[in-house]
């Protein structure tokens, strides 16, 4: 049932703007509200150095104090973590690991970009920049091994999007984009989010991207429609047939160190030689990247292994952020092919996440197969497109 998933230029529902649960349930701005603010700019920029700084002229703006962080600073300023973060890939932990371990495999400047809003409140969005033969381009951070690219606030209302956060957003991207000389191509970013309300103030073009897949955990029905499957039910009793079966969830960082390179050895194993393979683990920059995701203790990373007599047969990593789990890549032992352990490692954490209050297991990029069979919502995340100008 594994499919490639992770660094995929498109990989694996999840958030959307009225899954407000995932996004702090917003307030504020809603995407009509914000179409309909005026928007300016503040002027283009003219101070040297890696770090920018936007004139307020005489009178408030949404932008005020506008910065732009790039390259080794950026790790520095994601020092704290961030429990607002929307998506796992927008945490803290993340970023610092894949600023550190990626980056530079994928040929990106990385840029992180904070304004104020007019309430005080804080707007940022991490970017990174390619240099390619057209010109500069800008891209969101981390593309592409992110699943969901957005923006994020940071304040003192904790549960509130701040008044004219959609348009101080809006007015920084313009302003780094004239600043870079870059054009704007935004992938995979959250349909009805921050970043996608500001993209449209933007006038940037709109089109559907990766469609992404979940199982809402508060469905009973859903729920029994993964867990009670007749096949899946079968192929369980077989296993336990064979040994001791079990569910254990790997969270600390020195455990996860332990546990990663077996499931790295498993994942390759099942997808050696074959033509479809994506970001394979091989010993570098995936590999590398993954375990400093671990590392990191506010990355919400989880490897789940479903065990017979202590001994993995099928993995699952991903995040544990918010109320949902947010699935992103995983493997299976090819000896125990025929009893489907993938599934079964599914229906199992199911039943697990549900019972300690989980809402939503998100698949996220990919509409393959097996995530169809179990899906309660399939949406599509959304690109943005804006040229130089």
């Amino acid at each position: 049932m594994d499919t490639p998933s992770g660094p995929l230029a498109s990989s694996n529902d999840g958030p959307t703007g009225s899954d407000r649960a995932m996004t702090d349930d917003p307030s504020g701005d809603s995407t009509g509200d914000a179409l309909r603010v005026p928007f300016t700019t503040c002027g283009r920029l003219m101070v040297p150095g890696p770090e920018l700084s936007c004139p307020t002229g005489d009178g408030p703006s949404p932008t005020a104090g506008l910065r732009v962080l790039r390259g080794p600073e950026v790790p520095a300023e994601l020092a704290a973590p961030r429990p607002r973060a929307p998506t796992p890939f927008q945490s803290a932990g993340w970023c610092r690991a894949w600023v550190t371990e990626a980056a530079a495999a994928e040929g990106a400047v990385p840029l992180l970009v904070r304004a104020g809003t007019t309430d005080g409140q804080t707007v940022r969005v991490g970017l990174q920049l390619h240099a390619e033969e057209a010109g500069p381009v800008l891209r969101p951070l981390s593309w592409p091994w992110a699943d969901y690219h957005e923006a994020w606030t940071e304040g003192p209302a904790p549960h509130a999007e701040p008044a004219g956060a959609a348009q101080a957003l809006a007015e920084a991207l313009d302003e780094v984009q004239r600043s870079e000389g870059a054009s704007l191509d935004l992938p995979d970013v959250v349909a009805g989010g921050l970043l996608h309300r500001a993209g449209l103030l933007l006038g940037a073009r709109e089109s559907p991207a990766s469609p992404v897949v979940s199982i809402d955990l508060t469905d009973p029905e859903r729920v029994a429609a993964v867990v009670e499957r007749k096949e899946t039910v079968r192929k369980r009793r077989l296993l336990a047939r064979q040994g001791e079966v079990s569910l254990v969830h790997w969270r600390d960082p020195e455990q996860l160190r332990a546990r990663l390179p077996s499931f790295f050895a498993m994942h390759a194993e099942q997808w050696r030689d074959r033509p479809d393979a994506v970001a394979p683990f091989d010993g570098g920059v995936v590999d590398r990247t993954f375990a400093g995701v671990a590392e990191q203790p506010d990355s919400g990373a989880v490897l789940t292994e479903l065990r017979l007599d202590g001994a993995p047969v099928a993995a699952y990593y991903g995040f544990l952020h918010r109320d949902r789990y947010w699935a992103y890549r995983t493997a299976f032992d090819q000896s125990f092919r025929r009893l489907s352990p993938g599934h079964q490692l599914v229906a199992a954490m199911v039943e697990d996440f549900l019972a300690a209050g989980v809402r939503v297991f998100d698949l996220m990029r990919g509409d393959y197969p097996y995530k169809l069979d179990y899906a309660s919502k399939v949406v599509n995340n959304v690109r943005l497109e804006r040229g130089r100008g």
